[in-house]
Formats: structure tokens, C-alpha cells, sequence
């Protein structure tokens, strides 16, 4: 039971943590066109952990 509870939880992050690396990847691109170079820089570093991450957890979960 806690099982199919817990693979559930881990899809539901999943989907989070691609929403966010969506809305980062957006993100970056604002910030590049506004001419912040080093705010895109710093964002960018916290994409490439989350979709790291992103990508572990669906290695877990499959």
C-alpha cells in the first residue's frame, strides 16, 4: 500500500520538478534578453541541478 502511495508521491514530484525547469528555462530567457548575464547565469546553474535531479528521480521511479 505504501508502495503505490509513495510511487505516486515520486510522479507527482516529477511532474512539479518539470514545471519548474519549464518555467526556469523561460526564466533565463527573460533575464538574458533584459541583458542580466550574470542573474542568467546564477539561474542556469539552478536549472542544470533541478533537471539533474529531475532526471534521477525518474530513473527511480522507472
Amino acid at each position: 500500500m505504501n508502495s503505490v502511495r509513495d510511487k505516486k508521491f515520486l510522479k507527482k514530484r516529477y511532474m512539479q520538478m518539470l514545471k519548474d525547469e519549464i518555467f526556469l528555462s523561460g526564466f533565463v530567457e527573460v533575464l538574458e534578453s533584459a541583458g542580466d548575464r550574470q542573474g542568467a547565469s546564477l539561474v542556469r546553474e539552478k536549472l542544470y541541478e533541478l533537471r539533474n535531479s529531475r532526471l534521477q528521480l525518474k530513473e527511480l521511479i522507472s
